[in-house]
């Protein structure tokens, strides 16, 4: 949507712009989240010396303590709006794909103009719906792209905390290493929000939200390209070498059953969780600003659960990946992983770059400001 310049009541002009307004609220959203999953921190500790319950006792508290405040202070939040009722517009989606599907899928086939003329027929939507559905079905499009991108994101909760635990340690738990990303996120969130994004733009260098999607998949390309690396360097230092814990060498001096790691220290892992966390800041916030900004206005919350389903979608994908995610093979996956990423990125980049040249087009489309018949 194009900017708008207003005048303060000091006599100051400022720049209104609904996408970056959308963009800094997301990365806001998004810095919240990551403070919060601080909390793993307390909860791994909890877990250690008192038992899971404590653990699950403290995300309990911490939903309650939420929930009880947002129930004070509903009224600011005008919780107490009351929307009326409207026609379920999944219905007359439905309809309209219904009627698409009888002229070889073309949407346009389902206007009413289309139907008045061909049919005769009069339809309880209008021309500017269409568009609507067109733009959902866009922002879809954009979901699906990312599926490889939560593959690699799911990484932070199993097989790099499997590769945490198979380096020297120093007593901190292996399951507490991967807070170090959203720490990584806390500090380059508003970095890029304030530094890196200005700058951009004050040097005339467009970056639409097509080509941050674009970064965040090369950059998690890098983040699993990293990753494989470290599992390269696991595999050539002792005992144990390419089978990790597993092998007679593992055990120590008192031949009791605990497991010595090889001999590499889990400070190597570092680089991989700040690339993540670059990658997450660019892909997350704009994916969602991109779903919501481009959902048609009666199905973003539909749209949002579309977004919600690539990332399951991705997940039981990880799933099926775990006869591979075990030593020697797991190297393999990491290598696998960046592959289908970067080339994820760059087919996407030729598929999908040609919309942020009219991204304003289709916000201003998305508003219903007009009614593109």
């Amino acid at each position: 949507m194009p900017s708008k310049v207003k005048t303060t009541k000091q006599g100051e002009k400022v720049v209104l712009d609904r996408t970056l307004t959308l963009q800094y609220i997301y990365n806001i959203f998004y810095w919240y989240t990551n403070i919060a999953a601080l909390s793993s921190i307390a909860a791994t500790y909890l877990e250690k010396e008192y038992g899971f319950w404590t653990a699950y006792l403290l995300a309990s508290s911490t939903i309650w303590i939420g929930l009880a405040l947002l129930l004070v202070y509903r009224k600011a939040y005008d919780l107490e709006v009351k929307t009326p009722v409207q026609v379920n517009v999944l219905i007359q989606a439905g309809k309209v794909f219904a009627y698409s599907a009888r002229d070889r899928l073309d949407l346009d086939a389902a206007r009413p103009s289309f139907q008045r003329e061909r049919y005769n027929r009069e339809v309880p939507w209008s021309e500017h719906f269409i568009t609507e559905i067109k733009l959902g079905l866009l922002a879809c499009r954009v979901m699906i792209w990312f599926i490889p991108f939560y593959l690699g994101y799911s990484q932070l909760s199993n097989n790099l905390i499997s590769q945490a635990g198979e380096m020297q340690l120093s007593g901190i738990p292996n399951d507490a290493i991967p807070t170090i990303n959203p720490i990584a996120c806390i500090i380059l969130g508003p970095l890029m929000q304030k530094g890196l994004y200005p700058t951009l733009a004050r040097m005339g260098i467009s970056f639409g939200p097509i080509k941050r999607l674009v970064m965040a998949l090369l950059a998690m390309a890098t983040g699993m390209a990293y990753a494989a690396g470290v599992q390269a360097l696991i595999y050539s230092r002792g005992p144990c070498y390419s089978s990790p814990l597993v092998c007679p060498g593992a055990q120590d001096s008192g031949g009791q059953q605990q497991k010595l790691p090889n001999d590499i220290v889990v400070w190597v892992q570092v680089p991989t969780y700040v690339i993540m966390a670059f990658a997450e800041i660019l892909g997350f916030t704009t994916l969602s600003e991109y779903s919501y900004s481009k959902a048609p206005k009666h199905m973003r919350t539909v749209i949002q659960a579309a977004r919600q389903f690539t990332s399951g979608l991705a997940f039981a994908m990880g799933m099926a990946l775990s006869p591979v995610s075990k030593d020697p093979e797991v190297i393999w996956m990491y290598t696998g992983l960046a592959a289908v990423l970067g080339i994820t990125g760059v087919v996407f980049w030729v598929c999908m770059g040609h919309y942020d040249e009219k991204d304003d087009e289709l916000n201003t489309v998305a508003l219903g400001n007009h009614d593109n018949a």
